[in-house]
């Protein structure tokens, strides 16, 4: 059975479309993939199709009757009153005459039936589709002829096909559609719906026959499926990265710069497409790609519309700069002009107010209502060409309740604008007081989405370091969380090595032990980029110890970046800065690494189990940090610690001890 997007077709797609979906569906294998009524280079496209074995192709389902067809020309059909509203087409009228003899006269003032005299004349625009596809495949090593006399052409066949729905092979010859593209480029009602018992094997055959530049190719790699799903479609793109021997067939020569892209796999895209307008909450366990699909729908919102306001918001600084320069990339790569801007919530107030109230004096809860309320005043006056057609924002546990109403009040249309919120109760790191979405103005009943969307599995970490971290709250007392939804983790989808244990004697040693582990790492040949050491806090005998971490490391010759070391540090973040990030855990939440390690377990410290408010939210905390951890997770520790104990003693650690 094929993957299909979107998973299900609607009840009012035209009987030919729901027939061919449903055959699509159920007759091709399973490394087949079909998307449905999607824009690919700003057409319509009714079935887009990719497999490792097959190639590319697309087929456009033709709804006209025979009676409609007036004549046809190379590549146009002439049709009287066309409903295909959605294809390229050019209208034309022939004028009304009064009778009048001896002379013509236009009518003025009298009724015509223009539905009579309409026309339209259709011109296939899908082999200027092709070509400017292949002129984007083309660009990538990746999914060109790499060895041989063919270098630098498509590495596997690409083509369209029409379905003619309604006519059958002979109404066609009557009506010299026939003529338009070769015999095995259209399929006629009578072939497929005659034939709904059509095997696999026919069935990829015959579509095998729409290509009319068929050729034997090496079965595509993963990395190249993944890569040619960005370029047709940018907005599940997630970012491009070197290739590597993986990246090609067995036997096939890589070429030097050759890159792949990372995209959403099929669950995530469609969830990404199932997500409508209006009022959107949605709840997912770390990893799970919360933030990944945020970013997509953005995309997916300017793909749709290329003159959209869209703001992004998220919480700390860090986050911020990292969602900001990833969608500069985008902008770049696709050389979108729509306007997307990214802020922290403070930086949002800044950019809008000239004087807030300095937040000395106050406590964190109390100066985020007031910048709420400074900012709600000044958007409930704001013009609306001022305001968005979408707002966005990720991490949303960690916004003071206010902050919600200045998103909805930042909309053009606030009651029926495009709110995304995306959260997952369990990294509420930062105390909340608790309210109900209709309090702040969100539209939240029937649009919280959760188990619909199954954002329960883990795509971030190994299934080892996934049940390390989820452990941590085996000792938690229940907690009532009456706005962000609890999601407990159900599986993460890969298998990797036991997070490591180092217990030192003394925070010094665990420096030192940190620089031991990353000269390991970086002989490994792991990118610097992808490595990360987090911490608590840092305090004057902290920063002074982690100064002395970078120096030893720089000595050795291994760049590092302190992401934490100040504000403008924060700013500054980027996905393509080089360097170690050494960082702290509020500043890493929402980010990702390949290999994590944590710095001086001993500061989370908490009562096990935890019953106060202050204990759980540093079991948050530590939750969050070891959750980054894509791949390697190592954990460093001193001193008498119940906690540092509970680690160890949990059976879900390889320990070192010195």
């Amino acid at each position: 059975m094929a993957l299909m997007v979107p998973e299900s077709i609607s009840s009012s797609a035209s009987q030919g479309e729901q027939i061919l979906y449903k055959i699509l569906r159920e007759k091709l294998p399973d490394d087949f993939l079909v998307w449905y009524k999607q824009v690919v280079e700003s057409n319509s496209i009714d079935f887009l199709i990719i497999a490792p074995n097959f190639g590319l192709l697309i087929i456009q389902v033709i709804t006209w009757y025979p009676s409609q067809i007036n004549g046809t020309d190379i590549n146009k059909i002439k049709l009287f009153n066309s409903p295909e509203k959605n294809k390229k087409i050019e209208l034309k009228k022939s004028p009304s005459y009064l009778d009048i003899p001896g002379r013509r006269t236009r009518k003025r003032s009298i009724e015509i039936n223009e539905e009579e005299d309409t026309f339209s004349v259709w011109t296939n625009p899908y082999q200027e589709l092709i070509d400017k596809l292949l002129v984007k495949l083309q660009k990538y090593h990746i999914l060109t002829h790499l060895n041989g006399d063919n270098q630098q052409k498509l590495a596997f066949p690409c083509n369209y096909g029409l379905f003619f729905s309604n006519i059958t092979a002979e109404q066609a010859q009557e009506k010299k559609i026939d003529k338009l593209l070769s015999l095995s480029q259209i399929i006629y009602r009578n072939e497929l719906f005659y034939n709904q018992s059509i095997s696999s094997d026919e069935l990829v055959n015959r579509l095998i026959k729409i290509f009319t530049n068929t050729f034997s190719f090496p079965r595509l790699t993963h990395e190249q499926i993944d890569t040619i799903k960005a370029i047709i479609f940018p907005e599940i793109a997630i970012k491009l990265v070197p290739a590597s021997l993986h990246s090609v067939p067995n036997g096939i020569e890589l070429k030097n710069e050759s890159y792949v892209f990372k995209t959403l796999d099929h669950r995530q895209e469609c969830i990404v497409r199932s997500i409508g307008d209006g009022h959107r909450i949605i709840y997912g366990v770390a990893g799970s790609g919360k933030t990944l699909i945020l970013l997509s729908h953005a995309k997916l919102l300017v793909q749709q519309n290329r003159h959209q306001k869209i703001l992004i918001l998220c919480f700390n600084r860090s986050l911020a700069a990292y969602l900001k320069s990833l969608m500069y990339e985008y902008s770049n790569q696709y050389n979108s002009t729509s306007k997307i801007e990214v802020f922290t919530f403070y930086a949002w107030v800044s950019s809008l107010i000239k004087k807030i109230p300095t937040p000395s004096g106050f406590t964190t809860e109390y100066y985020d209502g007031i910048l709420g309320e400074i900012l709600l005043k000044q958007l409930e006056n704001a013009l609306i060409k001022h305001k968005y057609d979408a707002v966005l924002v990720d991490e949303g546990q960690t916004f003071d309740p206010i902050w919600f109403k200045c998103c909805v009040a930042a909309l053009k249309d606030p009651e029926h604008g495009n709110l995304m919120i995306v959260a997952d109760g369990r990294q509420s790191v930062y105390k909340r007081n608790n309210f109900t979405w209709n309090s702040v103005g969100v539209k939240a009943v029937g649009r919280t989405s959760n188990k619909k969307l199954k954002l329960d599995k883990n795509y971030r970490n190994t299934q080892e370091i996934l049940a390390a971290s989820w452990s941590l709250f085996s000792n938690v007392i229940d907690e009532e969380n009456l706005t962000f939804d609890i999601v407990k983790p159900t599986d993460a989808v890969r298998r990797g090595v036991n997070p490591i244990l180092h217990i030192e004697t003394s925070e010094i040693y665990e420096v030192e032990s940190v620089i031991n582990e990353v000269k390991d790492l970086a002989k490994l040949g792991y990118p610097l980029n992808d490595i990360a050491i987090l911490y608590r806090i840092a305090d004057d005998q902290k920063k002074v110890l982690l100064k002395s971490l970078i120096k030893k490391l720089q000595n050795l010759g291994i760049e590092t970046d302190w992401v934490s070391e100040n504000r403008e540090s924060e700013k500054k973040y980027n996905i393509k800065n080089s360097g170690i990030k050494i960082i702290n855990t509020l500043g890493a939440l929402g980010l990702e690494f390949k290999v994590v390690l944590i710095l001086w377990v001993q500061d989370w410290e908490f009562s096990i189990p935890p019953h106060s408010e202050s204990d759980i939210l540093t079991c948050r905390r530590l939750y969050v940090a070891m959750t980054r951890a894509q791949d390697i997770l190592y954990i460093f520790g001193s001193g008498n610690s119940k906690l540092l104990q509970q680690l160890q003693y949990s059976g879900n650690f390889t320990v070192k001890q010195a």
